[in-house]
C-alpha cells in the first residue's frame, strides 16, 4: 500500500491479552482470540445506560430521553431483550429488501456523485460530500424521512452515542439529555405522522411488530446511527485504497480486481470501528496461555487482529485477491452487524460510480484520520475527479 490505513505505533503487533489500566480492561489483539470472545454468546455487553440512569436519580435529574435512545442501540443490550429486538429488526429488514436492494440504491449513489461534481471545482474533499452524506441519502430512503431529518438526528445524535465515556461531568450529561430529548420528539413526530399516513416508516414498524413507542424511538435511533456512522467510515476508506493503492483503480475497472474482494480488504485493514464495546466475561475463558476469570472485562483491537499473521499472510500488504478468515469488522456471533450487507453494497456502488469518472489523489493532499483510537476513519480526504470523461466499467 502507497500509505498506511491509519496511523499506528511502530511496535504495534497482535499478542497475548494485556491489561490496559486507563481503562480497566484486558485488550484481545490476536485474531484466534478477539474471534473466539466475539462468538462467545454468553460474554455480555457493557450496558452503560443503567449506570447513566443512577447518575441522574443520584443527582436528582432526570435522563429518560438519555437513557432511551441508548437502551435502543443493540450492539450495547444483552439477551433476552436483546435477542427479540434484533429479532423485530429482521423482520423489518426482510419487508423493507426491495428499497434496500442495489436497483434502489444505485441512483442515490450517482445522484451523490454528480452532484459533487456539478459544483466542485478542482479538487475536492470527498469525505463530507459523498462518504458522509451517502449513507443519510440511503437511511432517509430506507425510512421515508427526508434527507434533512436523518442529517439533523445523525448530528445530534453523535452527542449522545458518546454518552458511554466514563467520568463526564454532570453539566455534560445535562447536555446530552437536551440533545437527547430532541431527537426522542422529533422520532416520535416521525412514528405519529407514519401510523397516520402510511409510506414505508410505517411499513417498517408493522413488519418489525414494534408497539411500545418508548422502546420503539431507541430502536429507530439505533438503527439510524448504525446505518450511517461505520458505513460513512466505510465509504471513505474505500476511496482512500483505490486511489492510494498502486492499479487498483484500473485494476478495478477492468475487473481484474475482485470488486467484492477489494472492499473486504478495505474492511480487513480498516474497520471504521476498531475497538468496539467492552464485554463482561460470564464464565472463565483461556487466551492463549493467559486465562481470564469471570468477571473480566474484555476489549478488543480489530485492526491488529486483521492484521495477525497467524490468520493473514504477509497482513500488512493490500491484496483484493486474498483468500482470507473471516473478516471481523462487522462483529460475528449475536451481536453481528445487521446491516452489513448494505454497507458493502453501498461501497461497492459508489466505488463504481466515482471509478467511471478520472479519479485520483489531489496533488499535495492532507490525509487526516480521527485520533480517536476507538475509530478507523478519515476525517479529510480529499480526490481529483474528472468532470467529463466517463470510462467503460466492469462489474461483477
Amino acid at each position: 500500500m502507497t500509505a498506511p490505513f491509519a496511523p499506528q505505533p511502530p511496535d504495534a503487533r497482535p499478542g497475548p491479552p494485556v491489561w490496559c489500566e486507563a481503562e480497566q480492561v484486558w485488550r484481545l489483539t490476536r485474531y484466534a482470540d478477539v474471534s473466539a470472545l466475539l462468538r462467545k454468546a454468553d460474554a455480555e455487553v457493557v450496558e452503560f445506560q443503567d449506570r447513566i440512569a443512577a447518575i441522574g436519580r443520584r443527582a436528582g435529574r432526570d435522563y429518560g430521553s438519555l437513557v432511551r435512545l441508548l437502551s435502543g442501540i443493540l450492539f450495547f443490550r444483552n439477551p433476552p431483550w436483546q435477542t427479540e429486538a434484533r429479532a423485530a429488526l429482521r423482520r423489518a429488514l426482510g419487508a423493507m429488501a426491495a428499497r434496500i436492494s442495489e436497483a434502489e440504491i444505485a441512483p442515490l449513489v450517482e445522484d451523490a456523485v454528480a452532484g459533487l461534481l456539478a459544483d466542485a471545482e478542482g479538487n475536492v474533499d470527498v469525505v463530507a460530500p459523498l462518504a458522509d452524506r451517502v449513507p443519510v441519502l440511503v437511511m432517509a430512503h430506507l425510512l421515508g424521512l427526508s434527507e434533512a431529518t436523518v442529517e439533523t438526528l445523525h448530528l445530534q445524535g453523535k452527542g449522545v452515542v458518546n454518552a458511554w465515556q466514563r467520568a463526564m461531568p454532570l453539566r455534560a450529561y445535562d447536555a446530552l439529555q437536551q440533545q437527547a430529548a430532541g431527537i426522542d420528539a422529533a422520532l416520535r413526530q416521525e412514528i405519529d405522522r407514519a401510523r397516520a399516513d402510511g409510506g414505508p416508516l410505517r411499513m417498517f414498524l408493522e413488519a418489525g411488530e414494534f408497539v411500545e413507542d418508548d422502546e420503539t424511538v431507541g430502536i429507530l435511533f439505533g438503527i439510524i446511527m448504525a446505518g450511517i456512522e461505520t458505513t460513512s467510515g466505510l465509504l471513505a476508506s474505500v476511496l482512500y485504497a483505490a486511489c492510494l493503492e498502486p492499479g487498483a483503480a484500473e485494476a478495478l475497472r477492468q475487473g481484474s480486481f475482485p470488486e467484492r474482494g477489494f472492499v473486504e480488504e478495505v474492511l480487513r485493514m480498516a474497520p471504521p470501528v476498531r475497538r468496539p464495546s467492552a464485554r463482561r466475561l460470564a464464565t472463565a475463558q483461556q487466551f492463549g496461555d493467559i486465562a481470564l476469570p469471570p468477571g473480566s472485562l474484555v476489549g478488543v483491537d480489530l485492526m491488529l487482529a486483521q492484521r495477525d499473521p497467524a490468520a493473514y499472510e504477509d497482513p500488512h500488504r493490500f491484496d483484493a485477491r486474498r483468500q482470507r478468515p473471516t473478516v471481523l469488522a462487522f462483529g460475528s456471533g449475536i451481536h453481528a452487524c445487521l446491516g452489513g450487507h448494505l454497507a458493502t453494497l453501498e461501497a461497492r456502488l459508489l466505488l463504481r460510480s466515482v471509478l467511471r469518472r478520472g479519479v485520483s489523489p489531489a496533488p499535495g493532499a492532507e490525509i487526516e484520520w480521527d485520533p480517536d483510537p476507538t475509530f478507523c476513519r478519515l476525517l479529510r480526504f480529499r480526490l481529483r475527479l474528472d468532470h467529463e470523461r466517463k470510462r467503460p466499467l466492469h462489474a461483477e
